[in-house]
C-alpha cells in the first residue's frame, strides 16, 4: 500500500496550487494582520483550513481503526483523490480480513482468501492459517473414521495444536494395532477351544491342533 503521508503531502500541495490559481483568476487576494502583526492572506487561510479538515478526517479514521471499527464510510472527492482512494482501499482490505477472521472464529474454515501481494503479511498469514486449519480438520475427520494411517506435519515445537494431533494419531494408531492383536489372539483361542473340545485321542488331537494353528497363522503343515 502506498505511503499515506506522501499522498497527504502531495494532495495538500495540489490543493494549495488550485487555491492560488483560483485566486489569481478571480483576483480575490486579501490580507489581514494576525495577533503577532504578521500578514495572513486569504489563500493561506484556505490552505490551512483544507489541511486541518483533511488531517481531522485522517485522525478520526485512525481512532476508529485503532479500536477495531472498520465499518467506516470514506468518500473519494474525485478519481484524482489519491488519499481518499487509498483510504477506501485500506478500509476494504481490513473489512475483508475481518470477515474471514469472523468466519473462522465460528468454525467455518471453508473460506478462501488470497494475499494481495508479497508485502501483504497479514493476508499471507490468514491464507496460511486457513490451509493449516483445513489440514487439521482433514486429519480429525480421518481419526473419527478410525483411519490412523495418515498424519500431519508439525510446524515446530510451538505448534501446540499440530503436535497434539500428531501425538493423538500416533497413540490411537498404536492402540488400534494392539487391539487388533488382542482380538486376533482371543479369536484364535476360541477357535482352538471349539475345534479341540471332546477329542480324546492324542494323535488326532495333535493333528487337529496343528491344522487349526496352521490355518490361523496362514502357514502350511506337513503330514504327520
Amino acid at each position: 500500500m502506498r505511503n499515506i503521508y506522501l499522498i497527504i503531502a502531495k494532495q495538500i500541495v495540489e490543493e494549495a496550487g488550485r487555491i492560488i490559481r483560483e485566486a489569481r483568476e478571480t483576483n480575490t487576494f486579501s490580507f489581514e494582520m494576525k495577533e503577532d502583526n504578521t500578514p495572513l492572506s486569504n489563500i493561506d487561510q484556505q490552505v490551512q483550513d483544507y489541511m486541518t479538515k483533511r488531517l481531522k478526517e485522517i485522525s478520526n479514521l485512525a481512532k476508529n481503526l485503532s479500536i477495531g471499527n472498520y465499518d467506516i464510510n470514506i468518500m473519494a472527492k474525485s478519481n484524482e483523490d489519491e488519499l481518499g482512494l487509498a483510504l477506501i482501499q485500506m478500509i476494504k482490505y481490513l473489512q475483508n480480513i475481518t470477515n474471514v477472521a469472523e468466519s473462522i472464529s465460528v468454525g467455518q474454515i471453508d473460506v478462501k482468501y488470497k494475499a494481495i501481494g508479497s508485502d501483504d503479511r497479514l493476508g499471507g498469514a490468514i491464507s496460511q492459517m486457513i490451509v493449516y486449519l483445513k489440514t487439521i480438520l482433514t486429519q480429525a475427520n480421518a481419526i473419527t473414521n478410525e483411519n490412523f494411517t495418515g498424519s500431519i506435519e508439525s510446524k515446530g515445537k510451538n505448534d501446540e495444536l499440530g503436535n497434539a494431533i500428531v501425538t493423538m494419531t500416533d497413540m490411537l494408531r498404536s492402540n488400534s494395532t494392539k487391539n487388533k492383536d488382542e482380538i486376533w489372539f482371543s479369536e484364535g483361542l476360541g477357535e482352538f477351544s471349539d475345534k479341540l473340545t471332546a477329542i480324546e485321542d492324542p494323535i488326532i488331537l495333535a493333528k487337529k491342533a496343528i491344522s487349526v494353528c496352521s490355518r490361523y497363522v496362514d502357514a502350511s503343515s506337513g503330514e504327520i
